[in-house]
């Protein structure tokens, strides 16, 4: 009996593909990082060009693999939740960023919702990781890059804090 091709089966619909959509959210993700980093000063628009032109090649690189027929790896139904409620927390700590509550406290908060979606319930752990990546960040692009930090209402103690 022949095998069938890939696209035979409904469930390997083009539309259906998961890389497809990361490849579409990375693609837009990325130009509207580069859009938004051309705007930057000269001194810090270096890096977030790097990061987004990486971001939207990425992304082109998995729409290309999914299109070409390279990609049989299906969105299932249930995992729709965890993956609208990291892109909820993603906008939530980009809103909080932009809006005064600085850089540490949401990157903290950011990464204990994303490891709860990813299964972490040892809250301890969570914390202590959690704080551990948000003092790492912090540390990297305010001592280490230089990168000015969004200002916080707690910015007498630290900037960027």
């Amino acid at each position: 009996m022949p095998n069938p091709s890939p696209q035979a089966g409904s469930s390997r619909h083009v539309l259906a593909q998961v890389d497809l959509w990361i490849g579409l959210l990375l693609v837009g993700t990325g130009s509207f990082a580069l859009y938004q980093a051309i705007g930057f000063d000269s001194v810090s628009r270096n890096f977030p060009l790097i990061v987004a032109g990486l971001l939207t090649l990425s992304g082109l690189w998995l729409l290309l693999r999914c299109l070409s027929g390279g990609v049989l790896n299906t969105l299932k139904w249930r995992e729709l939740a965890p993956i609208a409620c990291a892109i909820g927390l993603l906008a939530l700590w980009i809103v909080a960023l932009r809006y005064g509550l600085g850089f540490v406290i949401p990157t903290f908060l950011m990464q204990l919702g994303l490891f709860w979606l990813a299964g972490e319930r040892r809250i301890p752990r969570a914390v202590l990781v959690a704080a551990l990546v948000s003092l790492g960040a912090y540390l990297v692009f305010a001592l280490v890059l230089d990168v000015r930090l969004p200002r916080s209402f707690l910015s007498f103690i630290a900037a960027g804090l």
